[in-house]
């Protein structure tokens, strides 16, 4: 999967999750966790069943995302308990899950807006849609994130 088609992914997953929608990135940054993106994601919390979990970090300081946009997410897990939000402390992948699809790719979902201006970034990622793969990832992120969340911080 090309770098282009993961902005248009992400917004697939968005609008169109119905019951899981893991996403794990190094960094969070104003420039995608916009009024746009939060709205986005808002609807797609309102849907009945559906949960969310977004760990950021993947081995990075949690100071190196942007505070506005760190705030903004905190702000809305604190209104839809189906949303856990964490800082994964342990390098991983940069995961997108969104029912039965899993991409798992370096591409960085919430801190790189893949505008034509930007320099051409070699990054590819893998998209899979077997369901038994699916459902193994999608437990472990899931599981990563929520006990991270659960974690005392230091």
């Amino acid at each position: 999967m090309p770098l282009f088609e993961h902005r248009e992914l992400l917004t697939t997953a968005l609008n169109t999750a119905r019951t899981r929608f893991p996403l794990a990135a190094p960094f969070v940054r104003d420039a995608v966790v916009n009024g746009d993106f939060l709205a986005k994601l808002e609807i797609m919390l309102r849907r009945s069943g559906l949960t969310a979990r977004i760990g950021y970090g993947l081995g990075q300081e949690p100071a190196q995302s942007g505070n506005n946009a760190l705030s903004r997410l905190r702000a809305l897990a604190g209104r839809y308990p189906r949303l856990t939000l964490a800082h994964v402390p342990d390098p991983q992948p940069n995961i997108l899950i969104f029912d039965d699809t899993w991409v798992n790719s370096r591409f960085d979902w919430l801190s790189f807006r893949d505008q034509p201006t930007h320099t051409y970034r070699p990054e590819e990622g893998t998209l899979v849609r077997d369901k038994t793969h699916v459902d193994e990832r999608h437990t472990h992120y899931a599981e990563l994130i929520t006990r991270t969340a659960a974690a005392p911080r230091h």
